[in-house]
């Protein structure tokens, strides 16, 4: 297999398949409309197996990510963002698609 150039990256990733026992889970964290402000997704979720997980801020001053928990997420920073953990529907993103 070629090793893809930089300017290919990242639509046009070759991606292989690995199994794993147990895959990290997508979820989102969902502020509701409050007022003239629509609802929205404020920040990603990766579930880590084993209780981890990383939080991916939408937008805002800071947003890097953040090595947590599933509690801390439940209990700090669903509070914190006034949102709540909801499932993410929606299409695969065309450019990872294999």
């Amino acid at each position: 297999m070629q090793e893809p150039d930089a300017q290919d990256l990242p639509w046009q990733l070759h991606l292989g398949r690995v199994h794993v026992e147990e895959k990290p889970t997508l979820v989102g964290l969902y502020r509701d409309a409050t007022g003239s402000e629509p609802g929205r997704l404020v920040a990603w979720v990766v579930a880590l197996p084993e209780g981890g997980a990383v939080l991916l801020p939408v937008d805002g001053p800071d947003k890097r990510p953040v090595l947590t928990t599933l509690r801390g997420i439940r209990r700090r920073w669903a509070r914190a963002l006034g949102a709540k953990l909801v499932r993410v529907t929606g299409r695969e993103a065309l450019h990872l698609a294999a």
